[in-house]
């Protein structure tokens, strides 16, 4: 009985690891896109180099 209970915790943290993840990458996404739509607002198109 142990022994299951070991696996259900380590599958369990593995899910959750996964979903925490899947939730990062999202929000990096999100956040790109946007950066691109903030960019597009000051008249800068994905793709051009600003050179300061």
């Amino acid at each position: 009985m142990v022994k299951f209970e070991v696996i259900g915790k380590i599958t369990k943290n593995l899910i959750t690891l996964e979903l925490k993840l899947w939730i990062l990458r999202k929000k990096k996404e999100i956040v790109k896109e946007s950066t691109v739509k903030w960019l597009n607002t000051i008249g800068i198109k994905e793709g051009e180099v600003v050179i300061g």
